[in-house]
């Protein structure tokens, strides 16, 4: 596969997962902030998350990595994904408390996403083992 078809497939991937953010962004702002705060500056550093986020999935969808250092990398750079393009554009317009609320419920729902995908992960390869023939060795 070459480094032009991965870019593109990472850019479709990005364009669908920023419309996801920009949906679930408008109705974060409407439910909470009566439509107040939907800021066009803000909201041009979800396009770079968006792009992050593809290229986690592609690393975890086609790396030879195996194991739980797949989460850990997606989990790396999804993480610092959201602190330099959510976060720090912000500058000081989060107090710590409400940072660190917004980070802990980050991680929960990280964290739940992340065993819902171990669980299918193990499910489908215990499957896919278990549909294998078995073939004699001597």
């Amino acid at each position: 596969m070459s480094f032009v078809s991965v870019l593109k497939k990472a850019l479709v991937s990005a364009c669908y997962a920023f419309s996801a953010i920009i949906v679930a962004y408008s109705l974060i702002v409407i439910a909470f902030f009566d439509g107040l705060g939907m800021e066009p500056f803000s909201v041009l550093f979800f396009f770079p998350l968006a792009f992050a986020f593809s290229l986690a999935n592609g690393i975890v969808k086609h790396s030879a990595v195996k194991g739980g250092k797949k989460l850990i990398i997606h989990f790396l750079i999804i993480t610092s994904a959201l602190v330099l393009f959510v976060f720090l554009p912000r500058g000081g317009m989060l107090s710590s408390g409400t940072a660190l609320i917004i980070f802990a419920a980050y991680l929960m729902i990280y964290a739940i996403c992340a065993g819902i995908y171990v669980v299918k992960a193990s499910k489908n390869k215990r499957q896919q083992e278990k549909n294998t023939e078995y073939k004699k060795v001597f």
